[in-house]
């Protein structure tokens, strides 16, 4: 047989329309990878030259797509700066995205044992990854709304539009109790700070306290004349902020289980209301587009107990959904329906920057605990 017949194709497909980076075999050369311009990966049957399946995902061309040690994960790197890691033995969608790079990733690699990933950039830096496995719950009937890991980080509660809440392992994702006692949607949870309870806010008007470890209600406060948007325990486990609908927040005392001081000021729903870290201050967030910043110290108004009104930021253009204190308490991150992600200096009430302009509303944000 002639050398020329010899490396003859094998077949021959229109693979993308814009120009193909990089071709990657699985371990066992049973199907390959190919990674394009046109922003998408595609995974072929080696043997036949069929087309498996696209994964979409990245903003802009991709770089490289390698198969782990295992063949059922793929790894992909964008001009978008963004790795994006598939899992071929579920949806075809990004089963997680590493998020680091500041400039285009030009290729991405599993080490031989799947635990960490490498990536190098135009940024000039390289980047080492670990991978850690995920575990899915599911469990509640309806929609899920509103989720917190206990400090200890041994259990998360969630709460769901089926009206219940359940406490989780963290480490597995088993169910230890389903938590029923409201009559609609739970919008809102949040750890007491020993981790053995936690409060939740809901469509019904009511906040209840519950206790983590044994699925007893333990108290439901009244009060709101609309829904609980949220709730937050302060750090010293006093306090509990709720947010409502009825343009109010109401500090409640954790161990009495009464009303102590009620925020006046919003003009529409408050949406969030955080602590602070070190629960000196709160701030709210409101449908009238302001977040407003509080000392967390009462004192009494002719309207009765408050806390002080410290100050009112103003820059978002439509309702805020979500809010955030940096750990030091310098810095409110805040995110609303007008897709900004807005970051203000917590003592001069100014506004530092615009971190990010996401494509659609944010409904939450949160720091670090770096």
């Amino acid at each position: 047989q002639s050398r020329s017949s010899a490396a003859s194709d094998v077949y021959k497909r229109q693979a993308h329309n814009k120009l193909v980076n990089r071709i990657s075999f699985s371990p066992d050369s049973g199907r390959f990878v190919s990674a394009s311009d046109d922003r998408s990966i595609k995974v072929w049957d080696a043997r036949t030259g069929t087309l498996e399946r696209t994964l979409t995902g990245h903003k802009d061309g991709v770089c490289s797509a390698v198969f782990s040690s295992g063949g059922n994960r793929i790894l992909s790197s964008s001009h978008d700066n963004i790795i994006m890691l598939w899992d071929l033995d579920k949806e075809d969608k990004c089963s997680a995205m590493l998020i680091g790079h500041t400039g285009s990733v030009f290729s991405a690699d599993f080490s031989k044992d799947g635990k960490h990933i490498v990536s190098c950039s135009f940024d000039r830096s390289i980047k080492i990854w670990e991978v850690r496995e995920q575990v899915t719950i599911q469990g509640h009937e309806a929609r899920i709304l509103s989720v917190a890991f206990s400090p200890d980080g041994k259990y998360i509660v969630t709460g769901s539009r089926d009206k219940t809440l359940k406490v989780w392992q963290s480490k597995d994702g088993t169910e230890l109790h389903c938590f029923k006692g409201h009559t609609s949607n739970v919008f809102g949870v949040a750890w007491s700070p020993d981790s053995q309870h936690f409060v939740s806010g809901s469509r019904d008007k009511t906040v209840k306290i519950w206790n983590a470890l044994t699925g007893q209600c333990i108290a439901t406060m009244t009060g709101h004349t609309n829904n609980v948007n949220d709730v937050d325990w302060s750090p010293d486990g006093k306090h509990i902020l709720s947010s409502s609908a009825d343009k109010l927040c109401f500090v409640w005392d954790a161990e009495t289980k009464v009303c102590i001081a009620k925020l006046y000021g919003h003009r529409s729903d408050v949406q969030r209301g955080r602590y602070s870290k070190t629960g000196r201050r709160c701030a709210t967030a409101s449908n009238d587009l302001t977040v407003k910043i509080w000392a967390t110290k009462i004192y009494t108004q002719d309207y009765g107990q408050t806390y002080v009104k410290v100050a009112t930021l103003c820059a978002h253009v439509k309702p805020i959904n979500s809010l955030s204190f940096s750990m030091d308490e310098n810095f409110i991150v805040s995110g609303g329906d007008d897709k900004r992600l807005i970051e203000w200096n917590a003592h001069n009430a100014k506004k530092v920057s615009e971190l990010v302009k996401h494509t659609a509303a944010i409904t939450d944000v949160t720091h670090t605990s770096d």
